[in-house]
């Protein structure tokens, strides 16, 4: 049995060993391949790289492949810390990093790219976009352009720099037989590099993909036309790599299952029929992928990276099942435990691949071989790893903040090295940042106390988990951690000054004070804050009935705004910014824009409410026009300010004094995570 009580043998499946041609790997659990944005800006290998990677494979994945290596650089790459393996120069970085992976049991496979149309780097040092056909551009959707001024020119710098330059250019024969030549030639480095096997990148718009898809590709030459003559590219590139690698070289291809958005698009009889054409052409495997027309603000969620739990399961069982598992099949998105447990039992798939929560928890394979699920850190799916590269920055996690960080803290944050100074640590608040910093402090060999005026654990986060079931999950591994470490627990006690007596360091973790507006009507009965909301959220009482309205439009109000409306009220949430849900990351935040539109609530942007009445709410927009919003009951999730009351009894207490979370800077669960991990490892 695990430490939790768990059956050690409860993911049999998942922990099988596995080969993929003469690969042998220790279980089924793949890192997915992402664009990583941390290479050094030559395309080299970093250093943050190498202890990015190294956490994955010490905490039990099977095989890491590293995404989107560029096959040519500077020309067909998405940015100058992408990773490539263009010259010979590229190749001592990727032999530190296969040793670095090896060492731990795991085994490296790198992920071959040409970014063809989507290759920003070419724009932005002034080099040629290989395309197959001169595009149709419509532009972004409505809903892709809900970005903040910053957000805004971060995306746009590749466009603005003094070398910038849009040089469409539709690939002659020689191009796209260099194109060809620049893929073997980077797999025969790979293979120099001592890495164990390459992915070709076939799928996701890429230079490859843009020749399969319909949509994309209109030439009517010997690259265009017909489905064989689209699928092309991609087979002559497949042949090309496996006659310089040889013939038990391991070489597989990730490709699209579906286009989604797009007429004409890519189809799961395409995909069928390129399969059998992929394994006659020499590949050792089959991953299972989507995309769709990136113009659409959902289309990323939709696809490659869905926000609906097994998306892809489907798509990879009719692959499998229609090559007769001549190959493995490898799966991916939005999996957890017991999806890819039974994806393999079923036999949807060989080998699932698992990208966004191995970025929140590195240990996830160590932890399910050991029999302790609970033990993982959950992914709360909130997009910010995904979406900072489309913000040209380097990966990051909402969940795990030493994610792209793991060099700068203990070599695993689930096993923390042990201070040689113990204090004795009084944490305030039992919200998310008090939680986090106590089961981390405790680890570290320090004495936790946690002392809340709530009768229960959780804070703020407690409300959120009753309407958000990734929080929910956060919330229960949180307070599992704590329950878990040797933190003593004060509940029901509001802090006072002879509670802080006899400790060392204190911490206020008391988060923020959700508060009425200052505003004619906000005293009346019919406005709620967060303070009164758990019985409603909870199921225990009903609101009234009638429209609803929300103050504002962060994460917390479009939750309560999808609660609301699946309780059947009409509801409308009044945002006076342009930008709904800042604190996720782009691909979610467009998510919950849609999902939410499409259920009925109306989404008011820019709009600021001046006065609350008893049935309605009176707004201004930007032009100083006046608007009722109809409401019987209006839900205030704004003003948010840090909560410092205890301020003046941490000063005069004489303790060493810290603050934490949205006490000290409102940034929500990604702050409360940021710091409670930068105090523990500094303590």
């Amino acid at each position: 049995m695990g430490k939790d009580g768990t059956d050690l043998n409860s993911y049999p499946f998942l922990m099988a060993p596995g080969q993929i041609a003469a690969l042998s790997l220790r279980n089924r659990i793949l890192m997915a391949p992402m664009g990583d944005a941390l290479a050094n800006p030559d395309g080299t290998v970093s250093k943050r790289q190498l202890d990015y990677y190294e956490a994955r494979a010490r905490g039990g994945a099977a095989l890491i492949i590293v995404g989107s290596v560029a096959v040519t650089y500077p020309g067909g790459a998405f940015s100058a810390d992408q990773t490539a393996l263009h010259t010979d120069e590229h190749i001592a970085g990727i032999t530190e990093l296969a040793l670095r992976v090896q060492r731990h049991g795991a085994r490296l496979a790198l992920q071959l790219t040409h970014g063809g149309p989507q290759s920003l780097y070419a724009i932005e040092t002034g080099n040629p976009l290989l395309m197959p056909a001169p595009p149709t551009y419509k532009g972004p959707d409505r809903i892709s352009r809900t970005l903040s001024p910053q957000e805004q020119f971060a995306m746009s710098a590749p466009f603005q720099q003094p070398t910038s330059r849009v040089d469409i250019h539709i690939a002659t024969e020689e191009e796209l037989l260099a194109a060809i030549e620049a893929f073997a030639a980077a797999a025969e480095r790979a293979t120099r590099a001592g890495v164990d096997g390459v992915e070709i990148h076939g799928g996701h718009g890429y230079l490859l993909d843009s020749f399969r898809s319909p949509s994309t590709n209109t030439r009517e030459d010997e690259w265009g036309g017909t489905r064989d003559k689209r699928d092309r590219l991609l087979l002559e590139t497949i042949r090309s790599v496996r006659s310089r690698v040889g013939a038990h070289y391991p070489m597989w291809c990730r490709f699209n299952s579906v286009e989604h958005h797009r007429e004409p698009h890519e189809t799961i009889e395409d995909a069928l029929y390129l399969a059998t054409n992929l394994i006659e052409a020499g590949v050792d495997a089959l991953h299972v992928s989507a995309y769709s027309d990136p113009s659409i603000a959902t289309g990323i969620t939709d696809a490659h990276t869905p926000h609906i739990p097994g998306a892809l399961l489907a798509a990879a069982a009719a692959v499998r099942a229609h090559i007769k598992e001549a190959v493995p099949v490898i799966t991916v998105g939005n999996l957890d435990d017991e999806l890819a447990e039974n994806a393999l039992a079923t036999g949807a798939a060989d080998f699932v691949a698992m990208g966004r929560r191995l970025l929140a928890d590195p240990e996830l394979p160590n932890k399910l071989r050991d029999g302790v699920p609970d033990h993982v850190r959950p992914c709360i799916y909130q997009y910010r790893c995904i979406g900072n590269i489309f913000l040209n920055t380097h990966v990051a996690c909402i969940a795990n903040p030493l994610t792209a960080r793991e060099g700068a803290a203990p070599p695993e944050f689930s096993r923390p090295h042990t201070t040689q100074e113990p204090e004795h640590i009084l944490i305030i608040g039992a919200g998310p940042a008090g939680l986090d910093a106590a089961w981390r402090l405790a680890e570290r060999g320090h004495f936790v106390t946690i002392q809340d005026a709530a009768t229960q654990l959780g804070g703020r986060l407690s409300l959120a988990a009753l309407a958000d079931e990734h929080l929910s999950k956060m919330l229960n591994y949180l307070i599992g951690q704590v329950r878990r470490s040797n933190v003593e627990l004060r509940l029901g006690q509001p802090a006072a000054a002879p509670d802080l007596e006899g400790f060392d360091r204190v911490v206020l973790a008391t988060g923020a004070d959700w508060s009425r507006p200052d505003i004619p009507g906000a005293e009346n009965g019919n406005v709620l804050t967060l303070n009164d909301l758990t019985p409603w959220a909870s199921g225990e009482m009903r609101l009234p009935d009638g429209p609803v309205a929300i103050l504002g439009g962060g994460k917390a109000g479009l939750t309560l705004a999808r609660l609301a409306r699946s309780g059947g009220h009409e509801v409308t949430v009044i945002e006076e910014t342009h930008v709904f849900a800042i604190e996720l990351g782009l691909p979610g935040r467009f998510r919950w824009i849609a999902d939410l539109e499409a259920s009925g609530v109306t989404l008011l942007s820019e709009h600021r409410a001046t006065s609350i009445n008893q049935d309605s709410v009176t707004v201004m927009s930007g032009d100083s026009k006046i608007v009722e919003i109809e409401s019987a009951t209006t839900i205030c999730t704004v003003p948010v300010t840090p909560r410092n009351d205890l301020l003046e009894l941490l000063f005069e207490s004489g303790a060493m004094g810290e603050v934490i979370g949205d006490a000290h800077s409102l940034e929500r669960l990604e702050g409360a995570f940021r710091d409670a991990e930068a105090l523990s490892s500094r303590l």
